[in-house]
């Protein structure tokens, strides 16, 4: 309208951004309650018919927490190190800096690296563990494929905008590494996930295999950060290639963004499950009591 002054307009401006960035934050908590949504009802439609087992002792856990805090002092830095980037990025970013995504591509180098190490670290420490008895839930391998699917959606945008050529040559090469190192550490993450939920401690433990704890404490603290972080930068340009809104790339990013948000939620939920139930003594893990 004429009556509008510019100040209004810009105002205005701001507003609209302001909302529609956050409305990219809802979509995301929609699209996982719906993914989780759609999954446990999967699960629940394959069992109904299957008959239900009455048992006669309750499980209970005690939780261990030594061999924890090592793992958590490390995790617990990469959570500050993101906040303080996140926040020089907006700063950055409000003073219209050429390059300001670069700091988030450090950011996201250092913690893909040191999950791939606590990875490889953790798999060392865990080779005297043996094949449990019970397996893990369908739903939480399901919900982890899922969001896995995501992950690859995700970084394949940015690989094929790198093979095309259609990037700028300042920092492509950058990108290009970056976005490598982060497949690399969703693979091996994934593996090491589906990997761990099938085993247990054996009866005779050493000092060693409980070591592992220190990994997967870290990485449950480095997964939850780059959940935060994840849900922030969706809301920003973030750190990649930069699409025209209608090409493919651009759509294939925005059904991915929600995934890989939600892989880092799920992710911790299994490290969680994890250092609960697999890290725990073979006498301590489960105490069974009659019922009267």
């Amino acid at each position: 309208r004429s009556n509008i002054s510019k100040e209004e307009y810009q105002n205005i401006i701001a507003v609209l951004e302001y909302f529609g960035e956050f409305a990219d934050f809802l979509d995301t908590c929609l699209i996982e309650y719906s993914v989780i949504g759609a999954t446990v009802m999967f699960v629940f439609w394959t069992r109904l018919d299957s008959p239900i087992k009455s048992s006669e002792r309750k499980q209970s856990f005690r939780f261990d927490f030594t061999h924890t805090f090592t793992g958590f002092y490390c995790g617990v830095i990469i959570f500050i190190f993101g906040a303080v980037v996140c926040g020089v990025y907006s700063a950055m970013v409000n003073e219209k800096t050429s390059g300001a995504f670069i700091i988030l591509g450090v950011f996201e180098t250092v913690s893909y690296i040191s999950c791939i190490f606590a990875v490889l670290l953790a798999v060392f420490y865990m080779r005297s563990h043996v094949l449990a008895e019970t397996n893990h839930e369908d739903v939480d391998q399901i919900l982890l494929y899922i969001s896995f699917v995501g992950e690859i959606l995700y970084c394949s945008t940015d690989l094929s905008r790198y093979i095309d050529g259609a990037t700028s040559p300042q920092y492509d090469s950058f990108i290009f590494a970056v976005v490598l190192i982060r497949l690399s550490q969703v693979f091996t993450q994934t593996w090491f996930i589906l990997m761990a939920t099938k085993l247990e401690l054996a009866p005779c433990t050493n000092v060693t295999a409980l070591r592992g704890r220190q990994c997967v404490t870290f990485l449950i603290v480095s997964n939850l950060t780059l959940f935060f972080y994840n849900a922030y930068t969706s809301m920003t340009d973030g750190f990649g290639y930069i699409s025209p809104l209608t090409s493919n790339h651009s759509y294939i990013k925005l059904i991915s963004e929600p995934l890989i948000t939600f892989y880092r939620f799920h992710s911790t939920v299994c490290l969680a499950e994890i250092w609960k139930k697999y890290f725990s003594r073979p006498k301590a893990r489960q105490i069974s009591h009659v019922n009267s």
